[in-house]
């Protein structure tokens, strides 16, 4: 999480685009984390998506080696197999002669899954068993945030998205109905709503804050 969060810092630097609005889902949660931490001052707001402050438990981290090594044994389709139905909301995912679900959408998500190379895959899930928690950082987080989560979140339940946002000072919680982990898929309407007041929200606080020089 560290080496993406200084990869994105040597990107703001060189686009000499910072302070950003950083946007985190899931695993990008656990970077904005890393990134916050390492550079505070070139994060203008925090939007956490679908992502949680806490570090793996020891059973997690054995789960993620253990996915790392299925992957490596038997390709991106294993990790699919097992991920997937985690991934959406049950109403999503439950499709068959008798739910319509949605397997239009789940085929898709499997597919960028299934070209993802397993060397990204396993490093992933490594990288995510050895994250540290950041659950001591949330009460020095400064900057205005966003907390989005699906409201049938199988990954990240409600109630721990609520605790994150409320140890955090100047945060929203919105719960995205209809949606699981992958809700900008299941619910984009929505996500996009939310997104949309609170950017503007936050130009209005950033005009208010910055006073021009003359």
């Amino acid at each position: 999480m560290d080496a993406f969060a200084e990869d994105l810092q040597a990107l703001l630097e060189e686009r000499k685009c910072a302070p950003v609005v950083l946007v985190g889902h899931s695993m990008g949660g656990y970077i904005s984390f890393a990134f916050y931490r390492k550079f505070p001052q070139s994060v203008r707001a925090l939007v956490l998506f679908c992502t949680r402050a806490s570090a793996d438990s020891a059973e997690g981290k054995i789960a993620r080696e253990n996915l790392a090594q299925r992957a490596e044994r038997e390709g991106a389709a294993a990790v699919a197999e097992q991920m997937l139905p985690k991934m959406f909301a049950p109403t999503s995912f439950a499709f068959s002669q008798e739910k319509s679900g949605r397997p239009d959408l789940v085929e898709s998500v499997r597919q960028i899954m299934l070209a993802t190379s397993v060397n990204a895959l396993a490093g992933s899930l490594r990288g995510m068993a050895a994250r540290p928690s950041a659950v001591e950082l949330l009460a020095k987080i400064t900057v205005p945030a966003l907390v989005m989560a699906g409201e049938n979140d199988l990954i990240v339940p409600a109630a721990e998205s609520a605790a994150m946002a409320g140890a955090i000072s100047n945060a929203r919680l919105v719960m995205i109905p209809q949606a699981g982990h992958l809700a900008s898929l299941e619910n984009p309407a929505a996500v996009v709503e939310t997104m949309h007041a609170f950017l503007g929200n936050i130009s209005d606080l950033w005009v208010e804050n910055v006073a021009p020089s003359s």
